[in-house]
């Protein structure tokens, strides 16, 4: 008689669960606030601002080009352990005293990949890199990550989140599975193209305080590896814990060796 043991992974995951060995360690979290940003100006289309101590997200009052947006970079390869799984992911803003003349409004807000990394030192509404213009200009954006809203008078301090979502953890999961920087853009698509001065400012990461830098938070697990003497230990109890489970399996079947 054949007889038919169960799959080969259960088993294994139930031996270990059983000698209390998780197969992954427990979730860490991890705050990024020293990535490289900057403020990207259609007005002002060549100017870089990454050693700006602030930045702003919207339109100015005036006619032609006037759209504000932010780009952000982190290298998550070099700060996160290899063999990371991201679960969640989310990245928050803090506003600055608003600004005097801006409308009042409720922007929307949007974070989005962008496909072409940058030079924080040289980066424009033009150019991600002295003398390399941006496939489209003002940032190449890629897929809507997360978004939210900002009023334009909070005061001073109100945080700004963008939430997890499933195409949030994907495309930061890509970029540390592939030691590639994680590239992305924070602007307001339904007030571009507008001519109202309708604004909001946030903290860069060069204003001296860092907790009220951007902060890219993440939550994430890694493979949990046995110390060498508890391999040696494990090892010798899989193979008594599954002499022990064939027995039982062959009595039950009435089978004896001999």
């Amino acid at each position: 008689m054949k007889i038919k043991y169960p799959h080969r992974s259960i088993r294994l995951l139930a031996v270990l669960t059983s000698f209390g060995i998780a197969p992954y360690a427990g979730a860490e979290v991890l705050t990024l606030t020293s990535g490289a940003d900057s403020m990207l100006r259609s007005d002002v289309s060549s100017s870089n601002f990454g050693s700006d101590t602030g930045f702003f997200v919207g339109t100015l009052a005036s006619s032609g080009a006037n759209d504000l947006r932010l780009v952000f970079s982190y290298d998550l390869s070099t700060l996160l352990p290899a063999g990371a799984t991201i679960s969640s992911i989310s990245f928050t803003l803090t506003q600055r005293s608003p600004d005097g003349t801006s409308a009042d409004k409720i922007l929307s807000l949007s974070l989005a990949s962008l496909t072409q990394s940058f030079a924080e030192s040289q980066v424009s509404w033009n150019n991600r890199q002295t003398s390399n213009l941006w496939t489209t200009l003002g940032g190449s954006i890629g897929t809507t990550l997360s978004t939210t809203t900002a009023f334009t008078k909070s005061v001073a301090n109100t945080l700004v989140t963008f939430s997890s979502s499933t195409s949030f953890v994907s495309v930061a999961q890509s970029a540390l599975d592939t030691a590639s920087t994680f590239n992305f853009l924070v602007y307001a698509p339904d007030q571009e193209g507008l001519t109202d001065r309708a604004l909001t400012s946030f903290y860069s990461k060069e204003n001296g305080i860092s907790s009220l830098n951007p902060a890219l938070t993440i939550t994430y697990t890694v493979a949990a590896v046995p110390e060498p003497s508890s391999v040696a230990i494990l090892a010798g109890s899989v193979a008594l814990a599954m002499g022990v489970w064939c027995k039982k399996k062959h009595s039950r079947l009435g089978l004896t060796q001999g």
